[in-house]
């Protein structure tokens, strides 16, 4: 019977991982003390982005650039700081970046 419960765990932990595959994202990101948000381009949700990828444009504090990465994404839940991101976003690789467009503020 104990063996029945390893593999139904291990069943589990299977699918959960196999539901976090790589894909591309694009979204707004802001940067700055206790803050690490990523608002994916058509959504309002806020997701906490993670990850140790270098981002070769200028990261200004508290204000957002356009940014694309291959990442992992979370189910929904509480991430990030005091738990305010709906999801976690665990980038990999770094696609590209640039300054927010005039036209794009109003998505923000």
């Amino acid at each position: 019977m104990r063996w029945l419960t390893y593999l139904l765990i291990a069943a589990s932990t299977a699918a959960l991982a196999a539901d976090r595959e790589v894909a591309h994202y694009s979204g707004y990101f802001m940067y700055g003390f206790e803050v690490s948000l990523f608002r994916p381009v058509g959504s309002t949700e806020r997701w906490w982005l993670v990850g140790s990828i270098s981002i070769p444009c200028p990261l200004p504090t508290r204000s957002y650039i356009f940014l694309e990465v291959m990442g992992e994404l979370s189910p929904k839940g509480k991430y990030g700081h005091q738990g305010l991101y709906d999801r976690q976003l665990g980038a990999v690789d770094f696609v590209s970046c640039r300054q927010v467009r005039n036209d794009e503020l109003r998505e923000l």
